[in-house]
C-alpha cells in the first residue's frame, strides 16, 4: 500500500472511527479475520477493534484528534 493511501486510512481511522464513534468504519478498514496482539491476548475479527474505539470514544467523547 502506498503512503497516502496509508494515510488516508489512519485519518479515516481516527477521526471517524476514534473521534466521532463510528465503528461500522473497522469493517470497511480491516478485514473480516484480523488478528491483534494488543492487549495481552490475541483477538480475530473486527469486533474487538470497535469495543476499544467505543470505549476510547466513550471516555473522550469531546475529544479532538489530528494526524501529523
Amino acid at each position: 500500500m502506498e503512503r497516502p493511501a496509508l494515510e488516508r486510512m489512519a485519518e479515516r481511522w481516527l477521526n471517524e472511527a476514534i473521534r466521532d464513534g463510528k465503528l461500522a468504519i473497522f469493517d470497511e478498514l480491516l478485514l473480516p479475520n484480523v488478528q491483534s496482539e494488543s492487549g495481552g491476548q490475541v483477538t480475530h475479527g473486527t469486533e474487538p477493534f470497535k469495543l476499544r474505539a467505543a470505549a476510547v470514544h466513550g471516555a473522550f467523547s469531546e475529544i479532538e484528534t489530528s494526524l501529523d
